[in-house]
């Protein structure tokens, strides 16, 4: 049943995040590796499975090239590469934005580090970028940590969001959503929560 949850908000996680378009340079790394989940997009999203790793990479590339702090630049980069399969080229990229406060890079670490996906599994490593990320509001992370939590993943690490916390990060993701299964989910993890926290 763990499994399902953590399964069933991935899957509709690229499709739920509302879109705030910001006042931004357009780049053909926008075009072609804006993510559908990233909120700061300003480009409609690009799935993995169409992307065209080779046109972002080289993108991303000219555009890094006039604009190197750009926090979005540099995840969008981070992803392309990621995308290709080339994770080791991708970490440097998703390290610099996540470190400059870039929420999507922030999750995307997280969850890397969580599941062990291009890496070493360090399950608190994640922590840290999971609760940046929930304080900047990201739809991913609102439900991610109280996911975790709840199955005593981060059970000897430093950090962990208190009840209230969880409870609060919980209460704020149905904003950034419309979408009828990640907000079933959004409540079946509350009332877990709310069952796990009665005396």
């Amino acid at each position: 049943m763990r499994t399902y949850f953590l399964t069933a908000f991935i899957a509709v996680i690229g499709v739920v995040s509302l879109p705030a378009y910001a006042a931004a340079t357009l780049t053909e790394c926008d075009r072609l590796t804006a993510h559908a989940s990233d909120p700061d997009r300003i480009a409609p999203g690009v799935s993995s499975s169409t992307m065209d790793t080779d046109l972002a990479i080289e993108a991303c590339t000219l555009a890094l090239a006039g604009n190197p702090d750009n926090s979005r630049l540099l995840y969008q980069m981070g992803r392309a590469y990621g995308t290709a399969g080339r994770g080791t080229d991708a970490r440097p990229y998703l390290i610099a934005a996540a470190e400059a406060g870039y929420a999507q890079s922030q999750y995307v670490l997280g969850y890397l580090l969580v599941t062990g996906l291009q890496g070493e599994k360090d399950t608190c490593g994640s922590l840290p970028w999971f609760v940046a990320s929930a304080e900047a509001g990201l739809l991913a992370s609102l439900v991610a940590l109280p996911y975790h939590v709840l199955r005593n993943d981060f059970d000897d690490c430093d950090g962990v969001p208190s009840a209230e916390m969880l409870s609060n990060y919980l209460v704020r993701a149905p904003q950034n959503t419309n979408n009828y299964y990640a907000l079933l989910l959004i409540d079946e993890l509350s009332s877990k929560l709310e069952a796990a926290l009665a005396p």
